[in-house]
């Protein structure tokens, strides 16, 4: 099977090895040499409860968030310790007089231990800020019970402590916790409650992660675009190209194929047919890849061990081009994304048991039947992708398509649509798609010249930031009850959509094959449940939304889209008379708006632009993308306003024509190479393809 390149080198990966943990340590690494088996029979039982435990905590003590994964797995080894009976000899014979603590001092045990002795003798109360260096981060205080300034997040930590068995209350991690490992945990928290506000702020400067790679960095850590390294095929540098497999022994592959083939038709009768490789290879033409110039498949397989221990990633928006980053720049761009971000909630409790949850709350409003909930569905995983234009920051992705709901989802997400799409073009400015742009500037021209040749056209850009990620729960349901009450006004009470293509309508069809009814009453309920039980795992830490929809889901774009129809409707029914005066488009995050006066006064026009900028939910911030000159890019064209002619015009661009006028490259990978492996055809037709668009 020939595999795309995306599949061996552009797909993002989270890969940490044991060598990356700090140089002070080294010491450790012998240890985990010795322990990997004793550890892989242990993290079946209490590594996961370790990891989402110290995962969380991160978020309150600087060390984890450019901490790598080994480091984690080590400190919770050694905070929670899987042989309590050898943390007791260890502690039996410890001086006390010297710490609260029973043993010794954690720094004296961990520089004198042998390198040989396992890492599961390590006490189990041993403080993890000891296996860091002294000089960069002071101890705080230790008190004995927290302060009382906790917040609601430190109290959803001490539930995570306690569920996830430090606590006591798995019967499976309680089994592996001492009650000197409880003690500390105790004080530990205290720590972190009175840990001094420099000390919070100023996270790890890991040292190098990525060590003997002689890439570009950034801060220390390897971060660089793949065609910045040196011995690449030219092919390798896009990744929607496809290598050609070679594959070994294909004569006598073709002979053993045609023989099966034969033996198993019926018409046979029990002959025995036979093939040589003398007649094979005259059915055969031989593939010279030198002189065609096709990518080996073996030259990517050299590319990835070569780049084995980086993360490899495509970017946002430009998935052609692949990243090779350092795994812990990587970690603590997720870290900041989900572990940080309050729109996510840390959940106590396994994911069956959200899962459960959301399945109690479909059957008590009588939605189990119209959910068609999958036994067999699962939380997605959460990744990011870095963006095009800064790579210090990352667009976060929640898969959801292994959901239960998954399916029913997506059936709303097309009903959402119908709902949208015919509404009336002078309620909001959404557009269905980019081909409607042309459609919509000529209607604004049409408006623009019934108001004569006195008119004046004044407009603005602008870009929607956290579309997604800081959408209102409240305000997302006050818009989607705004378009289906709007709809049933007009007297319908529900969609039909075609569950296997396009297609949606308010009337019955004809054919009953794959067209699905939804109800609007049932349409609202299930977005509200929906939006309540969003749930995503990110490093092996389960999370809940509560602010914000996933970009990943299905019916998240339509939601956003409707919520910003919804604000644009109450702008424009503010306006009064000056509706007739404002135009706007508007494709998901990008918005246009365009006002036409014969006698405007700039207090009237700044007006205008001060109230649609206030217009979207507070929480949504808009960024101004046009200088001012009445010429802006939007929606991957130049448009500009003719002052001559009164009109708004456009031109469609490309998005490589600005660098292959003045590097003559290609910045976006949007296509495959004519050299790329694949059938003339194939080829032939996307050429075609090209060909047509062009008017």
């Amino acid at each position: 099977m020939v595999c795309g390149f995306i599949d061996f080198i552009a797909r993002p990966m989270f890969t940490i090895l044991t060598n990356w943990l700090p140089s002070t340590k080294e010491t450790l690494l012998p240890v985990l040499e010795d322990n990997y088996k004793r550890w892989s029979s242990f993290q079946n039982t209490t590594k996961t409860s370790c990891q989402v435990t110290l995962s969380f905590l991160g978020q309150y003590y600087p060390w984890s968030s450019d901490t790598p994964e080994p480091m984690i797995e080590v400190l919770g080894y050694a905070l929670i310790d899987p042989h309590p009976e050898r943390t007791h000899q260890a502690t039996s014979t410890a001086d006390t007089s010297t710490s609260e603590r029973s043993g010794p001092a954690p720094s004296e045990y961990y520089h004198e231990r042998p390198v040989s002795q396992p890492l599961s003798r390590i006490p189990a109360y041993i403080d993890v800020i000891d296996l860091m260096e002294p000089s960069t981060h002071q101890r705080a205080t230790l008190k004995e019970t927290p302060g009382a300034g906790q917040d609601s997040r430190k109290n959803k930590f001490y539930e995570v402590m306690q569920e996830t068995g430090v606590g006591g209350k798995r019967e499976m991690a309680s089994s592996a916790v001492s009650s000197s490992a409880v003690s500390h945990t105790e004080k530990f928290l205290s720590d972190l409650e009175n840990k001094p506000a420099s000390l919070s702020q100023s996270p790890l400067s890991l040292p190098s992660s990525t060590p003997g790679f002689p890439y570009p960095r950034v801060r220390g850590q390897v971060r660089c675009r793949l065609q910045e390294l040196e011995g690449i095929p030219d092919l390798a540098l896009n990744a929607n190209n496809v290598p050609l497999a070679r594959q070994q022994d294909q004569t006598s592959r073709l002979c053993s194929e045609i023989v099966d083939g034969f033996r198993q038709w019926a018409n046979a009768k029990g002959q025995v047919i036979s093939c040589t490789a003398s007649e094979v290879v005259r059915c055969m033409q031989p593939i010279v890849l030198e002189e065609r110039g096709y990518l080996d498949k073996g030259a990517v397989l050299d590319l990835k061990a070569r780049l084995d221990g980086l993360v490899l990633t495509p970017l946002d928006r430009n998935p052609g081009v692949t990243l090779v980053i350092c795994p812990a720049l990587y970690y603590q761009g997720m870290f900041d994304l989900f572990i940080r971000n309050d729109g996510y909630v840390p959940i106590v409790g396994s994911e069956s048991d959200g899962m459960a949850a959301t399945r109690e709350c479909l059957r008590k409003e009588g939605l189990l039947a119209f959910g068609k909930w999958d036994g067999k569905g699962h939380v997605g995983k959460a990744y990011a992708l870095p963006k095009h234009k800064d790579l210090d920051r990352y667009r976060l992705i929640c898969p959801t398509f292994s959901e239960p709901t998954a399916r029913t989802g997506k059936a709303v997400a097309k009903g959402l649509n119908h709902l949208l799409f015919t509404l009336p073009q002078d309620l909001h400015f959404n557009l269905k798609a980019l081909s409607s742009l042309t459609s919509r500037l000529e209607a604004v021209n049409r408006k623009c010249a019934r108001q004569g040749s006195g008119v004046v056209l004044t407009a603005r850009s602008y870009d929607i930031k956290d579309m997604f990620s800081q959408l209102p729960h409240d305000e997302i349901l006050q818009a989607v009850d705004w378009v289906i009450k709007w709809h049933k006004e007009k007297g319908r009470q529900f969609v039909r959509v075609n569950t296997r293509g396009r297609g949606s309508t308010f009337g019955l069809t004809t054919g009953q094959d794959h067209w699905r009814l939804l109800e609007f009453d049932d349409v609202f309920n299930f977005i509200r449940i929906d939006l309540k039980h969003t749930y995503t795992s990110a490093l092996n830490v389960l999370l809940q939304q509560r602010i914000g929809i996933p970009m990943g889901k299905s019916t998240s774009p339509p939601l956003a889209c409707i919520l910003c129809a919804h604000a644009e409707h109450k702008f424009l029914c503010s306006l009064g008379t000056n509706r007739q005066r404002v135009f706007g488009v508007r494709l998901v995050d990008d918005v246009s708006l365009i006002i036409a006066s014969k006698t405007p006064t700039e207090q009237e026009v700044d007006g205008i632009w001060q109230r649609f900028e206030e217009c979207y939910p507070s929480n949504l911030s808009l960024k101004r993308t046009d200088d001012g000159t009445g010429k802006w890019d939007f929606l991957g064209c130049e448009v500009k306003i003719d002052p001559t002619m009164k009109q708004v015009l456009s031109v469609q661009l490309t998005k490589n024509e600005k660098t292959l006028w003045t590097s003559e490259i290609l910045e976006f990978k949007n296509g495959q190479s004519y050299r790329s492996w694949g059938s003339k055809s194939q080829k032939s037709a996307v050429i075609a393809g090209h060909l047509h668009r062009i008017d």
